[in-house]
């Protein structure tokens, strides 16, 4: 599982957004958003920059990334 802090989440609609994006991506995916932390929690096969290339793509830019064990 892998944690990103992101910017410009401000809404419920962002975090649809990112959830479609990962799901889109990989269906085994789990998300966790917090718009109040800015942060996005993911559980995925993907890769932790793959990852991160999902949300910036889908325009949340990410600021920090780390493993969570």
């Amino acid at each position: 599982m892998f944690e990103f802090k992101v910017e410009g989440m401000t809404c419920h609609s962002c975090a649809n957004s990112i959830s479609q994006a990962m799901k889109y991506a990989d269906q085994a995916s789990s998300v966790k958003v917090d718009i109040k932390g800015q942060t996005v929690r993911v559980s995925s096969s993907k890769s932790e920059k793959e990852i991160a290339s999902i949300l910036e793509e889908v325009g949340f830019p990410v600021l920090e990334s780390k493993k969570l064990s």
